[in-house]
């Protein structure tokens, strides 16, 4: 038993290694230290160690972008968990299963393990495992367009974190709510957001984090027309991906440096950076980014009088964005292919286009309605606070001014009735004394009449 212990420990140490180098986005002597631990607990027999040592190594995989091969690392680990009866290694399993899942543009069943971890975390009370999970089901609400239900998750998760002082999860979600206020082109609150997410970021030293806030920054300054500080962003934040090995923030920097160039006009260094965007997704198999790289060459080469080319890359990122319900992409290719066919005098094909971007544009701009509902509702939440909190008082005091109008009211019905009451008794003592007067004259009468 001794020894068992012994070896185990020594198996924690070189997990404890592992982790430490995939801290430090060395993921390759991460994986050495990690395989090394697997090993050992192998030849102990300690189940729940195996099972924390491959989700480590589908964690590793996950970090490089190697998404095919991290599933298949967590699902090993899941089945052990599951064996052995460990809610909490179940939960982070699902957890990080739906994270893959929700790269490959697969959100039904991304939700559906996002949901069965959190129903385990919240059943063991584990708050920082219920904080990630509700993040993680506000980026697909938020990916799916429904952002009422995104921003919901948001602040649930936002809550748990500043509850537990977790800084990471802290910065993690003001930048998603930071994305929120981007698709609803409220670029000044969304920079707000960002920003504050960023100093967190650097403080902690997050690089990855870091590096997409900084992507984020760039993206605004980008849609304000400020081209410098954008490509300044752009170029921080792609050092750092870069540095870490990240291949789908790399990817995903390049194809915004291309956007950036287009712009500008620059169509040759815009297509060098697309085509770099381009090969790396097909690498990692990120559909809807690939759609979007498919989409803005055909567009480069429309803008070049290149019809042929524009049409087959606009046709790719159509059928790519059917496939992943990518409904922007849809409406930009559709309009792309419209003008390709109306150049090109393919008249009946052009209509066909033309029909699909309308019908995509309407459904956007439904969309877009409950965006900007939503965001009247986001806007009135702090005047509805105010209100509450001030509702209040306002009740006290029509409380007191209704107390103090009822004992005016009983007051004025006293001097009534007291006035009442004299004019009666002036009254009655007229009356009586014309009785008198009356009286005295009758007498007279019957007097003068003896």
């Amino acid at each position: 038993a001794k020894s068992v212990n012994n070896k185990n420990s020594m198996a924690d140490a070189l997990n404890t290694q592992g982790v430490s180098f995939a801290i430090r986005a060395n993921y390759k002597d991460a994986l050495i230290y990690y395989k090394k631990s697997l090993k050992i607990y192998e030849e102990t027999g300690d189940k729940k160690g195996i099972a924390s040592m491959i989700n480590n190594i589908g964690l590793n995989y996950n970090y490089q972008s190697n998404y095919e091969e991290a599933l298949i690392y967590y699902k090993k680990s899941l089945k052990i968990y599951e064996e052995i009866g460990d809610n909490k290694g179940n939960s982070d399993t699902y957890n990080n299963i739906g994270l893959i899942l929700h790269k490959q543009d697969n959100f039904k069943e991304a939700l559906i393990c996002y949901k069965k971890s959190l129903k385990i975390k919240e059943g063991i009370g584990d708050k920082k495992g219920m904080s990630s999970c509700y993040n993680n089901i506000g980026l697909i609400y938020n990916d799916q367009g429904n952002y009422e239900e995104a921003l919901i998750y948001y602040k649930k998760s936002l809550k748990i974190e500043e509850e537990l002082g977790n800084k990471k999860g802290i910065a993690e979600t003001l930048h998603n709510i930071g994305n929120i206020y981007k698709t609803h082109r409220d670029y000044d609150k969304a920079i707000e957001f960002y920003k504050r997410s960023l100093i967190i970021r650097e403080k902690i030293n997050d690089k990855k984090g870091f590096a997409v806030s900084l992507n984020a920054i760039g993206l605004i300054y980008e849609n304000q027309g400020k081209y410098k500080e954008a490509l300044d962003n752009y170029n921080k934040s792609l050092a750092i991906q870069q540095e870490i090995g990240n291949l789908h923030g790399i990817a995903h920097t390049y194809n915004n440096i291309g956007v950036l160039y287009k712009e500008q006009k620059e169509y040759q260094k815009a297509m060098d950076y697309y085509m770099k965007s381009l090969k790396i997704c097909e690498e990692i198999g990120s559909g809807t980014i690939i759609s979007n790289i498919l989409g803005n060459i055909g567009m480069l080469f429309y803008q070049q009088n290149n019809y042929q080319q524009a049409q087959d890359y606009a046709h790719r990122s159509l059928a790519l964005a059917n496939k992943v319900n990518a409904l922007e992409n849809i409406e930009f290719n559709s309009n792309l292919l419209y003008l390709i066919y109306k150049k090109t005098h393919k008249d009946s094909k052009a209509l066909g286009m033309l029909e699909l971007y309308n019908e995509t544009k309407d459904t956007l701009a439904k969309m877009d309605l409950n965006d900007l509902l939503l965001k009247e509702k986001v806007k009135k939440e702090y005047e509805v606070k105010i209100y509450k909190d001030s509702i209040g008082n306002l009740i006290n005091i029509n409380k007191l001014a209704d107390k103090d109008a009822a004992l005016q009211s009983k007051k004025d019905q006293q001097t009534f009735l007291l006035v009442c009451f004299v004019l009666v008794l002036v009254f009655s003592i007229f009356i009586f004394n014309r009785f008198r007067i009356t009286n005295r004259q009758k007498k007279v009468i019957q007097d003068q009449h003896q």
